[in-house]
Formats: structure tokens, sequence, C-alpha cells
């Protein structure tokens, strides 16, 4: 089997840009994955009503491979193998600790002041000090949940597109191997 330059080229964009996907998971660049899975299987069915021959093979197994398995992860609901391992690819990653980055929107309370103005103020009260404490650990698990569901969900992205890969490949190869004969 023979790689082109160009071939392997894409590869490797392929793969960073996974790989830039995956370390900053966050809901937009979710959707930013989501809209280009369905893009590539969209184009992929174009090819399967315009081409002809080992393409239209090749198209055929990438778009049903591809398909088949965002299928059953939306029915599955993480009892996937692939999502197991996601998870545990999630938890690995040494991710900054965001709760002391969180922005607060500026909000005005009941007194005029902002929610920013008080939580800039100096606190003697202990009780005052662990409220604040808990608000920006639960701001944190917050973010953390949501980070996870979208490296999760941009890994599942990322697994269709190789199973279709696989698909598309063994579609071409039984293709061939019956025209062959």
């Amino acid at each position: 089997m023979k790689f082109s330059m160009l071939s392997l080229l894409g590869a490797v964009a392929f793969v960073a840009l996974a790989c830039a996907a995956l370390l900053n998971a966050s809901p937009l660049t979710e959707s930013c994955a989501f809209s280009v899975t369905v893009a590539v299987f969209v184009t992929s069915t174009l090819v399967i009503l315009v081409c002809r021959g080992r393409y239209q093979a090749c198209a055929i197994g990438f778009t049903l491979f591809g398909l088949a398995y965002l299928t059953v992860v939306w029915k599955a609901e993480g009892s996937l193998v692939t999502g197991r391992i996601l998870d545990a690819a999630h938890s690995a990653v040494p991710w900054p600790d965001v709760s002391a980055t969180i922005e607060i929107p500026e909000r005005h309370g009941a007194f005029g002041r902002s929610v920013l103005e008080y939580a800039r103020e100096p606190v003697e009260d202990a009780a005052h000090q662990e409220a604040r404490r808990s608000v920006r650990m639960t701001l944190a698990e917050v973010h953390g949940r949501t980070r996870q569901r979208a490296f999760v969900a941009i890994g599942h992205y990322l697994c269709s597109a190789a199973f279709a890969l696989v698909g598309g490949v063994l579609a071409r190869w039984l293709y061939t191997k019956r025209v062959c004969q």
C-alpha cells in the first residue's frame, strides 16, 4: 500500500486538529466538531450518488460504518468501550485549575454593588471565606463536567471518523476482490 505525501500531510493535519480539539474541549469546539462530522458524511453521501466503481464502494463503506457508529453511540448512552476509554483519557489529562480563573459576570445586587466588587472585598469572617471558596469550587465542577461532556462527544466524533475510514478501506478492498475474480 503506497501513500502519497499529500495523504500523509492530511493525516498529520487531522491528528493535530483532533488533539487540539480534545485539549480545548468546550461546547463551542464540540459543535464545530459535530458540524464537520455532518459535513463529511453529507459529502460522502454525495460521492455515493455521483461516483461509480471503487470510489462509490469506498464512500458506501465510509458512510455506513461512520453513521452506524454514531447511531450506536447515541442509543447506547455511555455503555460503549470507547466511551469508557474517553472518560479515562479525560481523567488522565492534567487539566489546569480553573477555580481561580473563572470570571464572574458583572451583575448588580440588591444593594447596588456588583458581584465583582463583593468578590474583591477583603473578608475577615471565616464563614464568608468558606462561602466564596465553595462558590468557586461549584463553578469549577460545572466547568469540569461541561468540558468532560464536550471531550467525550468530540472523541466520539473522531472515533466515528476512524470507524468510517476502516469501513471505506474494507469496502474498497472487497470491491477490488470481487472485480478481480
